[in-house]
């Protein structure tokens, strides 16, 4: 995938996106698989762009539970990118590499120091429409933890993640799955299992299909 083809660059020319790359020093980056891209109470400086890999994110409360916010595998998406406005400020989460990655590293000042220049004009506008979409992905995730029960909670899930047939490749695995839903691996498979001899889930390893009838 070419990456002006990226939807931070989008109504960019190839040429304008190499040009803001230049003009910006930003630069790629290798990350190994389980090393971090940024951990918790790091200072931000840059806005990520994932070329290729995957990376998670994930922070730890008092209690030690780590809780999985996100994962991100599709290239071209855009990480960390809140930290660039707000001063003084530092992460909330870890970022980790799923698999060996490469991101590209924006420093943060070139939205915030050049705002006045059409190209950066263009990315900050796209910037807006991505931040609306995970806005949104951010409000379907609180209406599953929002759920009073933990059957609640998978179902929740598994809707929102499911094909139109109601089957859902699991990026997770279930301990990962239960960090985003807030809960330990031994409740979740405890209530997958119930909910599969009940009839209202199949289990195929990682795909779990939602059962509409007999």
């Amino acid at each position: 995938m070419n990456i002006a083809d990226f939807s931070l660059f989008r109504g960019l020319s190839e040429t304008e996106v190499q040009t803001i790359i230049a003009r910006s020093s930003s630069f790629e980056k290798p990350i190994a698989k389980d090393a971090y891209v940024f951990q918790q109470g790091e200072t931000p400086r840059y806005i990520y762009l994932l070329l290729e890999g995957g990376v998670q994110v994930e922070g730890l409360g008092p209690d030690g539970r780590r809780t999985i916010l996100n994962r991100f595998t599709k290239p071209g998406t855009m990480f960390a990118e809140v930290y660039a406005y707000l001063d003084h400020k530092t992460y909330d989460y870890s970022c980790l590499a799923t698999e060996d990655t490469r991101v590209l590293c924006i420093p943060k000042e070139l939205l915030m120091r050049h705002t006045d220049d059409p190209l950066v004009r263009k990315l900050l506008f796209n910037m807006l429409s991505i931040l609306s979409e995970k806005a949104y992905g951010l409000n379907q995730k609180l209406l599953i933890v929002m759920e009073q029960t933990l059957r609640q909670k998978i179902l929740q899930y598994l809707h929102r993640v499911a094909d139109e047939h109601g089957t859902a490749d699991l990026s997770f695995n279930r301990e990962e799955m239960a960090a985003y839903l807030g809960t330990t691996r031994p409740s979740l498979s405890r209530e997958l299992r119930n909910m599969e001899e009940e009839g209202l889930i199949r289990i195929d390893k990682n795909r779990i299909t939602i059962c509409t009838g007999p």
